[in-house]
């Protein structure tokens, strides 16, 4: 239900600030659970997937095709989160045995890695839009210094305000 409330938000245009983050926090904390074999109370589990899940909902609901009918989208994606669990669940019944238990832990460490690889991925890419924006803002502020530093007939030629 939460995810679906956080598919809605992306449906609608709500802005979610570190989508790509809580994505990539829930693989890590989720996997490094999974990997360490934790036990959380019902409750605390409930919170944390509840909290990650509207990030899920939201990175789907965002990525609406355009043109597309939003109801049937997010039944899609609301019926394959669903069959994903499913499997997963079914998958667990190999806890049962030693060597299930062993390779739950390894897949449990693979998605805590690729959690880590997407985080840093996310960092870099957020790093790399504030520095083309540091960059454009310095480049925009130097022009400016240039301009003013014009003698006052050639800056208002350069605004188109002079003498034609």
């Amino acid at each position: 239900m939460v995810m679906a409330m956080g598919g809605m938000l992306g449906l609608l245009g709500v802005g979610l600030p570190g989508t790509e983050i809580g994505i990539a926090s829930s693989a890590i904390l989720l996997g490094g659970a999974v990997m360490s074999e934790m036990r959380p109370p019902l409750t605390v589990a409930a919170v944390v997937v509840a909290f990650f899940a509207i990030f899920h909902g939201y990175a789907h609901g965002a990525e609406l095709p355009p043109g597309q009918n939003g109801l049937l989208y997010s039944m899609g994606f609301v019926i394959a989160t669903g069959c994903l669990h499913a499997i997963g669940i079914t998958i667990g019944v190999i806890h049962r045995w030693l060597c299930g238990q062993k390779l739950l832990r390894v897949a449990g460490g693979a998605v805590a890695l690729a959690g880590v690889v997407f985080m840093w991925k996310s960092f870099l890419l957020n790093m790399s839009v504030r520095i083309k924006y540091r960059v454009a803002t310095a480049s925009a502020i130097l022009l400016e210094i240039a301009t003013c530093a014009l003698p006052a007939e050639a800056h208002l030629n350069s605004t188109g305000l002079g003498p034609i």
